[in-house]
């Protein structure tokens, strides 16, 4: 089963790697990240969201060897710089798929988070994750 918080962490190290050391970074070893993944079994609603992800690191990785590796304290900041707030969505997707196969506190703040960066907005405010879950079907 997909440990989706992982992968969105997975995600996240991508992204920091990227804007921290773009040269570093070819079509090869892109391709060896993605086989890494392995999923299993490989959900197709899940990939799609990691296929996107990695298409924005590529975006990335083109866009940083324009300007100097920045410090790791501040790749965030360059992910929203280079490419704004749709550049989590595929992790926000990530985790809203997440919760609704297998939910955790951890999963939710996470999502929740992740909704705020992309939609700039409050999701669920003042809802914390017992009762979001015991208002689940």
């Amino acid at each position: 089963m997909t440990n989706h918080l992982s992968l969105i962490e997975r995600i996240d190290d991508l992204y920091r790697a990227v804007v921290t050391s773009p040269e570093g970074w070819s079509e090869q070893s892109f391709a060896e990240w993605a086989s890494e993944i392995g999923l299993d079994p490989p959900a197709k609603d899940v990939m799609r969201h990691v296929r996107r992800a990695l298409r924005s690191a590529q975006k990335l990785a083109r866009s940083g060897h324009q300007v100097d590796a920045i410090d790791e304290a501040d790749w965030e900041g360059r992910v929203d710089s280079v490419l704004g707030a749709q550049a989590w969505r595929p992790t926000l997707d990530i985790g809203r798929i997440g919760l609704e196969v297998s939910p955790s506190p951890e999963l939710f703040d996470d999502v929740r988070r992740r909704f705020r960066l992309v939609h700039s907005e409050l999701w669920l405010a003042g809802v914390d994750y017992e009762e979001w879950a015991a208002g689940r079907p």
